[in-house]
């Protein structure tokens, strides 16, 4: 017997609980309504399943009427146990069952269920929550919802939302707790969220975020005054270093705090080493310099904070890891003595055909006739942005982008550079649609779609001393003369109610077209 994940019902629709079972012909339900209290020690304790298990459930035998031989899903009602279908319930599911050794033993199944019309989103942070509520049946906000935000038994305040369904609760604390639990209510209703249950990885929306939040962080940047340097040439490094804590940002001067700045070559040898603190602005100046046997490579400069405020943190073992780290190069290297070029790149529609023509030529002007050449033509699927309908979307979105996120090679042609200095090349772009994107339906056969795609030719230049040089160049191949784009006014649509759709025409230009346009709309079916 398993129960379906979700722990949410929502009250204007019939508050079953999916659980599928197979031979089991009868079950016991045990329930009981929570309070807040109640769900604050549950956010709170350690091991929500020993929780679960120590809760006084009221238990009720129900007959699912299959046989030794039969399977289904049922549908666990728990209306009877709510007022006016809405509220709080911890359930827990047993029945009967025969393990893997033949034996019988009691399986459960526990979670805790809220049947609400409210539906919320609540954002952390260590100095405050900021909550949306809205409906679940109808999606519109809720003005005057009393929010409270909870760390385990202690509230942290509360607010009250205004027309957009928002309000922020105000708070103080060092980093955020696995023990949070923000509560809307309203005259007759109430939702929760917990930390541990309903979180979601902020990977998920974004790049950027730390697990040590709440923490002194160290900002800023690390640069040098060029990137790439010879063996024996001197090394400048500038920083410019602030210290994010409480929500304020403060340059790291003396006062505030100081860094480890640590310098290390290609092969991990340690160049410097030194602390320092900023000046009023938080700048810091380094210079060092090469050896001139250095070793070439990937040299990393990295800036570490070893003090707050006159505290000591690179030895304290429960303050994060804060640290910058940059990179410069030591190479041998000399200035190019030619150039390589590649032409009649250019925007197209799909099935066109480019004539390319690859050069080279010495920088004193002559062609490099007889020079080897390597042209490469790279693509992958695009979509189209444009200024004036930055919210309609003209690519494919039944297309899965995971499958081609970068540019894939589709043909390349080794060649030698005539007395011009030049190699032609013909490319048809319908070669650059890699793959048939297909909507299999069941009531209007396969529909084909060509997605629109972005090319990129490479031409690679080497000499008689097999040194190389490349010219790169980009384009679009439209899917088409005249394409369309689509916008909806609603992600979220009532049953019964119509859903809205604004459509307009393109041309490669970006000109409005004047087009008629045949809409299908797909409903996706979901089967287990």
């Amino acid at each position: 017997m398993s129960y379906s994940d979700s722990d949410v019902v929502e009250s204007a629709l019939k508050q079953l609980l999916p659980a599928s079972m197979a031979a089991i012909p009868q079950y016991s339900l045990g329930q009981k309504q929570l309070s807040v209290s109640e769900i604050q020690s549950y956010a709170a304790s350690r091991n929500s399943s020993d929780y679960l298990r120590n809760i006084s459930y009221q238990k009720k035998d129900i007959k699912t009427g299959l046989s030794e031989n039969d399977s289904a899903t049922v549908g666990v009602d728990l209306a009877p146990f709510l007022k006016n279908k809405r509220g709080w319930l911890a359930v827990d599911v047993s029945a009967k069952t025969i393990n893997w050794q033949g034996k019988d033993q009691v399986e459960h199944s526990r979670r805790i269920v809220q049947s609400t019309d409210l539906g919320m989103i609540a954002k952390e942070s260590p100095n405050g929550v900021h909550v949306w509520v809205h409906s679940l049946k109808t999606n519109a906000p809720v003005k005057g919802a009393t929010v409270q935000a909870f760390n385990g038994s202690e509230s942290h305040g509360s607010c009250s939302t205004d027309a957009s369904g928002y309000c922020k609760v105000e708070r103080s604390q060092k980093h955020l707790e696995s023990s949070s639990l923000v509560v809307a209510k309203t005259s007759d209703d109430a939702a929760f969220l917990t930390a541990k249950d309903h979180y979601r990885y902020t990977w998920s929306v974004s790049s950027s975020f730390d697990y040590n939040a709440g923490y002194p962080d160290l900002k800023g940047t690390i640069e040098f005054d060029r990137k790439l340097y010879r063996p024996g040439e001197e090394v400048h490094i500038k920083g410019f270093f602030a210290l994010l804590a409480n929500g304020k940002l403060r340059p790291l001067s003396a006062p505030v705090g100081k860094v480890r700045i640590t310098v290390t070559n290609s092969n991990g040898a340690e160049m410097a080493n030194r602390i320092i603190s900023g000046t009023a602005e938080g700048g810091v100046d380094l210079s060092i310099k090469t050896e001139a046997n250095a070793p070439l490579g990937h040299y990393s400069v990295r800036a570490k904070l070893v003090e707050v405020q006159g505290r000591n943190v690179e030895s304290d073992r429960s303050f994060p890891d804060r640290q910058l780290v940059d990179t410069f190069q030591v190479e041998e290297f000399r200035p190019a003595t030619f150039s390589a070029d590649i032409d009649g790149v250019r925007d197209s529609t799909n099935g066109e055909t480019l004539s390319l023509v690859a050069s080279g030529r010495y920088l004193f002007g002559a062609p490099m006739s007889g020079a080897k050449t390597v042209l490469s033509i790279y693509s992958k699927h695009s979509d189209i942005y444009v200024d004036r309908f930055s919210d309609f979307a003209f690519g494919d979105f039944e297309y899965d982008p995971y499958e081609d996120t970068g540019f894939g090679l589709v043909s390349r042609t080794d060649g030698v550079l005539d007395q011009q200095g030049q190699f032609k090349q013909t490319f048809n772009t319908s070669l650059a649609q890699k793959k048939e994107v297909v909507i299999e339906t069941e009531n209007a056969g396969n529909i084909r779609l060509v997605p629109h795609r972005a090319l990129r030719v490479e031409n690679q230049v080497k000499d008689a001393g097999d040194r190389s040089v490349t010219s790169t160049k980009e384009s679009t191949v439209y899917a088409a003369n005249v394409f369309p784009g689509i916008k909806r006014d609603r992600y979220f649509v009532s049953a019964g109610q119509p859903a809205t759709f604004q459509i307009v025409a393109l041309d490669t230009r970006n000109n409005s077209k004047s087009e008629s346009v045949d809409m299908q709309v797909f409903q996706k079916i979901y089967r287990t």
